[in-house]
């Protein structure tokens, strides 16, 4: 099996962007709807 030639920088981006989601969802998690649009409100 082959790789393409950006395989090494489509994984570290993939992972990266995991990292990203967790901690910027970490403050919210366990909100329910109404506390989120309650606290943020509508996000565009």
């Amino acid at each position: 099996m082959t790789f393409p030639p950006d395989y090494a920088e489509r994984v570290y981006a993939g992972v990266l962007g995991k990292i990203i989601g967790v901690y910027l969802g970490r403050p919210s998690e366990g909100w329910t709807h109404e506390q989120i649009m309650a606290n943020l409100g509508e996000i565009n």
